[in-house]
């Protein structure tokens, strides 16, 4: 699984819709549309098809993949409690989004290493 890490302090409302506009325009066309993620944490999320949704779950994270920050990292799957988490795809187009805002010396994609969330 892949994440990545981040060497800035803050993110503005344009450089997190700039972000988003970016994933938006290159996902595949099956992939469903990359939001800001709600949650304390913020990050990005990825509403599931009703299709991919398991069960009969009232529970807003079993409706969503998502990646939440941590550290300077953003994370899927955080402390193993969420099942719905972002491909190697998504999570790569993601970094993409991020590097054509911030650059290469910004951001990096990493394996994400046991234990490091």
């Amino acid at each position: 699984m892949l994440q990545i890490r981040v060497f800035f302090e803050k993110i503005t409302p344009e450089q997190t819709s700039i972000m988003i506009d970016y994933y938006n325009e290159h996902k595949n066309t099956d992939w469903n549309k990359i939001e800001k993620n709600t949650a304390a944490e913020g990050g990005f999320m990825i509403p599931l098809k009703p299709e991919e949704i398991n069960g009969a779950s009232t529970n807003p994270n079993d409706m969503v993949k998502q990646v939440r920050w941590n550290r300077k990292r953003l994370l899927s799957g955080r402390y193993g409690k969420y099942l719905n988490v972002f491909s190697d795809d998504e999570t790569t187009l993601l970094y993409d989004a991020m590097v054509s805002v911030f650059g290469k010396d910004d951001v990096v994609l990493e394996e994400c290493k046991t234990g490091a969330n």
